[in-house]
């Protein structure tokens, strides 16, 4: 089960990382930036530094319990506090005081 989780969450979470990377290159501002197009030379060898720095990482870290329990305590930290906040903002935002319980500017909830 956890060579499958592993396996399958690698794609998504190395794309998520990469991108957010390369948006913050790109909001440093500094002038001998290069331009990172999905198709351009420099963007596939940020890519491949990157994956190569993952994999070294990989092959020096002997202890996989390690690197689960950090993923673990990442992913239950944004399920436990990013989660719950993004939906109460999509809730205001998509019109929150409808309903029987309706949330207040202070986020606590009253009755209808």
């Amino acid at each position: 089960a956890t060579f499958v989780s592993i396996m399958s969450s690698h794609p998504l979470l190395f794309t998520s990382f990469r991108d957010v990377v390369l948006s913050t290159l790109k909001a440093s501002g500094l002038p001998s930036m290069p331009t990172f197009a999905p198709s351009s030379g420099s963007w596939r060898a940020l890519s491949v530094a990157m994956l190569a720095m993952f994999t070294i990482v990989a092959i020096v870290t002997t202890d996989v319990g390690f690197v689960v329990s950090i993923n673990g305590a990442l992913f239950g930290s944004g399920l436990i506090f990013c989660v719950p906040t993004a939906i109460f903002l999509a809730a205001m935002k998509n019109g929150g005081e409808k309903g029987p319980l309706r949330a207040t500017t202070t986020g606590k909830e009253v009755g209808a």
